[in-house]
Formats: structure tokens, C-alpha cells, sequence
């Protein structure tokens, strides 16, 4: 049985509109993967394929999306968004926020964004809701923090070598 997230619910329906996959990520994405809640979380994160960001302008009930560059929020009104920047914030209408996070995608593979040479067959997300948690844990290693730490030790009993 499949576990609700009120959270999670009210964001797929923000984001019903979206014509492209996508997949929850960060500490939700580790819980639906578990079927449970396991802490406390500040947001909700998603991953898309960074060729599908157009697909973000035309979503119903977005008041506007900014991105981050240079740590620093800025507007965004639709122009291509390269590497480094990867991460934007889609504002509804009545307050809900979606961070989106642009994944790096090549015709048969998920691509990490800071070693190239580091990827997972694409066919590996398909039928996914979340990422999968090897590719959340990956992200989360940069700068673990102590709820990083906690998603790992949740998860790691499930993962394979």
C-alpha cells in the first residue's frame, strides 16, 4: 500500500498541469521511497529534465518563478537556463512554492551535474514518482547536513551495493 502525503498530494496538484515527468526529491523523495515520514520537512523539491524547464512556464496558477544564480534569486521569463544554474522556485497563486531542480538527461542516461562521468541508465527512473534515493543521497552528500544524515541512515538498510 502506498503511503499519503498530505504535502505531496497538494503539490501534484499544483503541479497537474506539467506536461514532462517528474520526480520528488530531497527528504520526500527518500520517504516515498520508505512509505513513511521519517522527519520534519522545509519544502517541497522536484526534479525535472533541465530540456523540459519550458514546460514550467505555461503551468495554471503560477504567479512567477525565479531561479538561483550566483546564490542569488532572480526572475525568470523563460530564456534556456545552462549549467551551473539548476535550481528554480515556481510560485502558485494562494502561496504554495515548488523548488524545481533541472537534472541533466542525455538520450539513455541521468547525467550527475558536478562529475559527468557519473550516471544511471534512464530507464531507471521510469515509473518513479521520486528520485531514485542513490541519486538523493548523491545530491545530499555535497554538504551534509544533519537531516542529511538522517535520510541516509533511513535508507541505507534498502539500498544495494
Amino acid at each position: 500500500m502506498t503511503a499519503v502525503f498530505p504535502e505531496i498530494e497538494k503539490s501534484k496538484g499544483l503541479l497537474q498541469g506539467l506536461k514532462c515527468p517528474y520526480w520528488f526529491a530531497g527528504g520526500w523523495g527518500i520517504d516515498m521511497f520508505l512509505g513513511r515520514q521519517t522527519r520534519p520537512h522545509q519544502d517541497i523539491e522536484v526534479a525535472i529534465a533541465r530540456a523540459d524547464q519550458k514546460h514550467l512556464l505555461p503551468l495554471p496558477g503560477v504567479s512567477g518563478i525565479e531561479f538561483v544564480e550566483d546564490h542569488e534569486k532572480k526572475t525568470w521569463r523563460g530564456q534556456p537556463l545552462q549549467l551551473p544554474v539548476h535550481e528554480l522556485y515556481v510560485n502558485f497563486y494562494g502561496g504554495g512554492i515548488v523548488e524545481v531542480l533541472l537534472n541533466e538527461f542525455d538520450d539513455s542516461n541521468w547525467i550527475y551535474r558536478r562529475n559527468g562521468n557519473i550516471r544511471l541508465p534512464r530507464e531507471r527512473f521510469s515509473g518513479l514518482s521520486y528520485l531514485p534515493p542513490a541519486v538523493a543521497l548523491l545530491y545530499k552528500s555535497k554538504n551534509s547536513r544533519p537531516r542529511d544524515e538522517q535520510d541516509f541512515e533511513a535508507v541505507a538498510s534498502r539500498l544495494s551495493e
